[in-house]
This record gives C-alpha cells, sequence and structure tokens, in this order.
C-alpha cells in the first residue's frame, strides 16, 4: 500500500524541508524535536570539566567509532560517547 494523499508534511529541520521540496516537489512544515525539560540542569558547575561527545552508530562495519575511541584513549582526553 503507498500512500499518496496528506493532510501536513513534517520535516525536523529546514534542510530536510528544503530536500523533500526539491527531490519531491513536497511542501512541508518545519518542526523542530523537542527535548524533555527533565534532561535541562539548572545547576551550572563553577569549574566545569571540558570533554568530547561523540554520536553515532556503534556497529561492527562502522569503523569510525573505533578510530575515534582509540584516538582520544591515546591522546588521554575525555571522550562521552553517545550510540548503540
Amino acid at each position: 500500500m503507498k500512500y499518496t494523499k496528506f493532510d501536513e508534511i513534517y520535516a525536523n529541520s529546514q534542510y530536510t524541508a528544503k530536500l523533500a521540496k526539491t527531490l519531491y516537489g513536497m511542501r512541508s512544515i518545519v518542526q523542530y524535536p523537542q527535548i524533555d525539560e527533565t534532561y535541562y540542569t539548572t545547576q551550572i558547575s563553577e569549574n566545569p570539566l571540558p570533554y568530547y561527545v561523540v554520536i553515532g552508530r556503534l556497529v561492527n562495519f562502522v569503523r569510525e567509532s573505533d578510530i575515534i575511541i582509540k584516538l582520544f584513549n591515546h591522546m588521554k582526553l575525555p571522550l562521552v560517547v553517545i550510540g548503540e
């Protein structure tokens, strides 16, 4: 079954909306993803610690994660890895 009629189409960024217009001729409403307020912190440390964050897929065929982790271990820099 293929859906061809829509009331509204939403995109998660201006880039995605432009891409949908260019590729498919579809206009869309940009609705940015919301972040649950429980993830915000109201207390900011007076001495924050610097760290780096990498977000991505942690699967065998994506070798960039291994390279990034090895690099940060070698350089002894703090790294937070987010992904599954």
